[in-house]
């Protein structure tokens, strides 16, 4: 008897990513948990865990190399900061500062291999919570405590809020996660607002805006056709006409009055004093830098001057406060260069999920992208290894390279049956 075949369909073919067991988001729990502040019992907890990743990595080769080959952006920069040691008056700080930056990258590879982004934010609020009872506990908040600076407790604190809010307002999430996320928030907020950080308080306006307005606005009306287009161009065309109105306006007497509107220093609490010795040390090595870790010693004399004039013991490894000056003084314009081509591309991947799906996740991935390069030009997070900050920005950006992640198989023939034969079914008949 003659078989009459329907039509054919040719259609895209995933592999639906398997989310991680149990047990590896609680591993995951302790590492963020070490790796934010000095608990009791982090620094052996965070080399059990260093050492059970990089023994991950290494036992599940096949697996690592090819999400490591295709986000190898995330490597140039600690392979500079490794070889920096060639340069550098302090080989050894160089060597010992690079390695932690390489292993840093190792991690986020097995960490985007093992867990889905949902398990990861939400271990990594989990760990904020975490260290937000444990602030509370020590009643010490304008000092920072648990945190050696009340900076870094606001900028925890700030990055906990913006996901414990984008777990409350995530229809999609389990009813006990998003009640977790709207218990916290407003103690989130309070500590921010306690600690009295005028750069967190900034940033902080626009991580809550921008999760309000993607959760009651883009997301719902996203649906629409060219919405998003419209949208797009129509905040484009917004910017450029902002631009020369800007450009005319007296940007530095706004500043000041909008920093003493907040009751800070102007200068940012000596902010501005260390970028210009910042821009001194820079000079000094222009291309390469001093090399990692080589500014701040005992015998550079323009680094015990700033201590001194910022009143801290010598010896101290104060920092710039600003991530693009620090990589300028460290690794020259040759690492700065590779820092803003790295940020850039990890931005840009960022960008791209949001715009190909506006979820409530990936609406908070890119709003904490913008707020770790707001962050970049006050604090030096982003260029550090092992901190909250750096899993936040690269995690979701390397997301898709991941086995937990849905994966593009190929295209698939398939071919309708007449319905008396299959019932209207589809059967696969060729790859």
């Amino acid at each position: 008897m003659e078989q009459v075949l329907g039509r054919r369909i040719t259609a895209p073919v995933y592999e639906t990513g398997r989310p991680g067991p149990l047990w590896e988001q609680g591993i995951a729990l302790v590492w963020f948990l070490v790796t934010m502040t000095n608990i009791p019992f982090a620094t052996p907890l965070r080399y059990l865990c260093v050492l059970y990743y990089v023994g991950t990595f290494a036992w599940y080769y096949r697996e690592m190399l090819p999400p490591l080959a295709r986000a190898w952006p995330i490597v140039l920069l600690p392979a500079m900061a490794l070889m920096s040691f060639l340069w550098s008056d302090y080989p050894s700080a160089a060597i010992n500062g690079g390695v932690f930056r390489v292993i840093t990258a190792l991690i986020i590879v097995v960490l985007i291999q093992r867990l889905t982004l949902t398990q990861l934010f939400r271990t990594l609020m989990l760990a904020g919570i975490i260290i937000t009872l444990y602030a509370l506990a020590l009643g010490d908040l304008e000092r920072g405590a648990p945190f050696t600076h009340k900076n870094q407790l606001a900028v925890h604190m700030m990055l906990t809020l913006v996901l414990t809010l984008w777990a409350a307002l995530d229809r999609s999430l389990p009813l006990w996660h998003r009640s977790v996320g709207a218990l916290f928030s407003p103690i989130c907020l309070f500590i921010v607002l306690a600690t009295g950080s005028a750069t967190s308080l900034v940033v902080m306006a626009l991580g809550v805006s921008g999760l309000l307005a993607a959760r009651f606005f883009w997301t719902d009306l996203s649906h629409i056709r060219h919405f998003r287009t419209l949208a797009t161009l129509f905040a484009v065309t917004i910017v450029l006409a902002a631009v020369p109105v800007v450009a005319g306006l007296p940007m530095e007497q706004i500043y000041e009055d909008f920093v003493i509107s907040l009751g800070k220093d102007p200068s940012l609490t000596g902010r501005t004093d260390i970028w210009m010795f910042a821009e001194m040390a820079a000079q000094q090595r222009p291309w390469l830098g001093h090399g990692l870790g080589g500014f701040w010693q005992y015998d550079v004399s323009l680094a015990q001057t700033i201590n001194i004039n910022d009143h801290k013991p010598v010896g101290s490894n104060l920092g710039f406060h600003n991530a693009f000056l620090e990589v300028r003084v460290d690794l020259g314009y040759v690492g700065f260069a590779i820092f803003l081509f790295t940020i850039g591309w990890l931005f840009s991947r960022t960008l791209r999920a949001w715009l190909a799906v506006p979820s409530m996740l990936n609406s908070a991935a890119l709003i904490i992208a913008l707020c770790a390069i707001v962050f970049s030009f006050a604090e030096s997070l982003l260029t550090k290894q092992f901190n909250m900050l750096v899993h936040l920005y690269y995690l979701p950006a390397l997301a898709a390279f991941g086995a937990s992640y849905r994966q593009y198989l190929g295209q698939a023939t398939l071919t309708e049956l007449p319905s008396e034969v299959s019932g209207g079914r589809l059967e696969l008949v060729g790859r």
